[in-house]
């Protein structure tokens, strides 16, 4: 029996990417796909006609900018209501070449615990360097690690593949695997959903692969430091959120403390490269997370002050709060006086 695959493009206010992502797929999609068109609240709405004569897709237009999870889970619960076997979330600034789709659902289709599949992702403007080839959480550190090596990404997905995840840019999802999981947590808004839905993937049992035969290109060009302050707000949210919410009981000893200890590093190293409106993003973030504020960035001038302060001896600030004033006291002496 045929398998019905919906592709899933959440567009807000780039639409240019958006059909030059159309163009790419063009006819090369396998039989019983469709593709969805999701704009997401965009200031300017997004005009199928643009499109006309060039391909066939549905277009949905929400009132408001819902985020990627919120936009994502109208086009993901589109599949479910219209009985698709797959559903393929597929970031508008990515290019597909020929003959991705096919080999994503071969991959999915190899085995009935994988719930979710992947491309290998490549940079446009780095030569083809590799963006994502896969990645696990490293609850001990309380980082994301990534494989720095094909070979290492292909033995990590073979060692432990019920601790892989995904990214969510050009993300095959298993429909079955949906329903038992549920959909993206909207909470999150953007950014790290994936990280979530990928672990509870696993913990239901469900396997996330990298397929190394596919890759998609995709159009980002930022460096961390140089990111918009409306990201660097999102990362440290959901950052604490995730962890508070996720880390196992082994890991948990002092983990707020150093979650809030991290992120004050992270806006202290934003202030320094003089990204400054990032760097209070951040400390917004992280104080929106805590008093469990969700949705989109929007600045609030009352934490201005706050955030002065904090920034004014970030690095003891931190140790202090990770390590406690005997801590830092130590720490200085072993650095000579400096932190």
């Amino acid at each position: 029996m045929e398998k019905k695959t919906l592709i899933s493009i959440l567009t807000w206010n780039d639409h240019d990417e958006t059909i030059a992502c159309l163009r790419s797929l063009g006819n090369n999609l396998p039989p019983g796909s469709r593709v969805l068109v999701i704009d997401n609240g965009s200031d300017v709405p997004f005009d199928p006609l643009d499109m006309s004569g060039a391909m066939e897709f549905e277009h949905v237009r929400l009132d408001e900018n819902r985020g990627f999870a919120g936009g994502q889970n109208v086009g993901i619960q589109y599949a479910i209501n219209h009985d698709f076997d797959y559903v393929w979330l597929l970031n508008n600034d990515c290019i597909v070449p020929p003959g991705v789709l096919d080999k994503l659902i071969g991959e999915i289709e190899s085995d009935s615990q994988i719930g979710a599949v992947s491309p290998i992702i490549v940079h446009d403007h780095l030569n083809g360097t590799i963006q994502f080839q896969g990645a696990w959480n490293n609850w001990e550190s309380i980082e994301t690690d990534f494989p720095k090596t094909r070979d290492e990404a292909v033995y990590a997905q073979e060692s432990r593949p019920r601790e892989i995840w995904l990214y969510g840019t050009a993300l095959l999802l298993r429909i079955e695997a949906v329903n038992g999981v549920g959909l993206l947590d909207e909470r999150y808004f953007a950014y790290a959903e994936d990280t979530e839905f990928g672990t509870r993937l696993s913990r239901k049992g469900w396997i996330s692969r990298v397929c190394f035969d596919a890759t998609v290109i995709h159009n980002t060009n930022q460096g961390w430091l140089t990111h918009k302050p409306y990201y660097h707000y999102l990362i440290a949210r959901n950052r604490y959120i995730f962890f508070m919410e996720n880390t196992p009981k082994e890991f948990r000893k002092g983990l707020a403390r150093r979650l809030i200890a991290r992120m004050i590093r992270v806006a202290a190293e934003l202030n320094a490269f003089g990204n400054k409106a990032s760097a209070h993003a951040a400390l917004q973030g992280l104080m929106d997370a805590m008093r469990k504020k969700y949705g989109g960035y929007v600045v609030d001038k009352r934490f201005a002050f706050i955030n002065q302060l904090l920034l004014w001896h970030p690095y003891f600030l931190a140790t202090i709060i990770e390590e406690g004033i005997t801590g830092a006291l130590k720490a200085i002496g072993r650095r000579g006086g400096k932190l």
